[in-house]
């Protein structure tokens, strides 16, 4: 009988072999070694199956249908993992040597534990690497959501996650374009118990014309959209209420600004006015609709 290996590592990738190589070697450099390594392609067009296909075990590649939705490609790799745990590593990402025997080792020590996140540096477009990038821990191992909506969101490409507690919620929405962490960290928390590696062990890549970027907007809305969806599930105490205000808040604010220099005053202005209905105290939430209607004024 052949053992199964303890951690999968699902990689979703569309179009982007050459990063997805690199990607693929960082995972393979870890100094842990109980894994294997799950290629999703999300129906690539370029060298990415040829590229994959080099690989000998414990890669394993996953040819898709193109649906351009994150969080179905990332649902077909935990269906097909073999792991009791399951770690994401986006396509332009990499990883530290140490990053996946650092948190087995909290797993280990904490078996009641059923995810555990590090934290990050990010490369920009520029080649810039940013300082190290700290996700604080929460405050106890079941008070992940309080760490969300504090907006300290871990990354997503930082996770190790028990696979029953992925599969007990259904995986990630399929019909979010962006916002899809969000969405799954939000519905992960009840029954997750969660702990924080301070290493920074995951070097996120920032890539020009990323679905982000491309998105603008639309991003913010989609995040905003969750959050309002999400809320309509149970009740929340209050310091958790004030928590979700204040992130729906910036979140408005953040949209207000980007509305703004799209041009679209107007709905820059009604952006900012639920910023400032969601959290009063922020000044920024003041100063997004004045600024929304000097700059309708000059564009007269």
């Amino acid at each position: 009988m052949i053992r199964s290996p303890r951690v999968s590592v699902i990689i979703p990738t569309y179009n982007r072999f050459s990063l997805l190589t690199e990607a693929i070697e960082s995972v393979l450099c870890q100094s842990y070694r109980d894994f294997e390594v799950v290629v999703c392609d999300d129906g690539s067009s370029d060298q990415t199956a040829l590229q994959a296909s080099r690989f000998a075990s414990p890669v394993r590649y996953l040819a898709l249908e193109h649906s351009g939705f994150p969080g179905a490609t990332r649902n077909r790799g935990i269906e097909a993992a073999n792991g009791q745990l399951i770690a994401f590593l986006d396509d332009d990402d990499l990883w530290e040597t140490s990053k996946l025997a650092r948190q087995v080792a909290v797993i280990d020590q904490s078996p009641d534990l059923t995810l555990v996140y590090t934290d990050r540096r990010v490369r920009a477009v520029d080649g810039t690497v940013s300082a190290h990038i700290h996700t604080p821990p929460p405050a106890s191992p079941d008070r992940l959501l309080e760490l969300v909506l504090n907006g300290d969101m871990p990354f997503m490409s930082t996770l190790l996650v028990q696979r029953e507690l992925l599969l007990g919620i259904g995986g990630f929405d399929e019909k979010l374009i962006t916002a899809e962490d969000l969405d799954l960290l939000l519905r992960l928390s009840p029954g997750a118990r969660a702990a924080a590696v301070p290493e920074a062990s995951t070097l996120v890549r920032r890539q020009a014309r990323s679905v982000s970027d491309l998105a603008g907007a639309r991003t913010i809305e989609n995040a905003i959209g969750v959050l309002e969806r999400w809320r309509t599930t149970g009740a929340l105490c209050p310091p958790l209420q004030r928590a979700y205000r204040r992130l729906l808040g910036r979140l408005h604010g953040e949209l207000a600004n980007a509305l703004c220099e799209r041009g679209d005053f107007a709905g820059c202005c009604r952006s900012a006015l639920q910023a400032v209905r969601y959290s009063p105290a922020r000044s920024s939430s003041w100063t997004t609709p004045a600024r929304a209607l000097l700059s309708a004024i000059a564009a007269r």
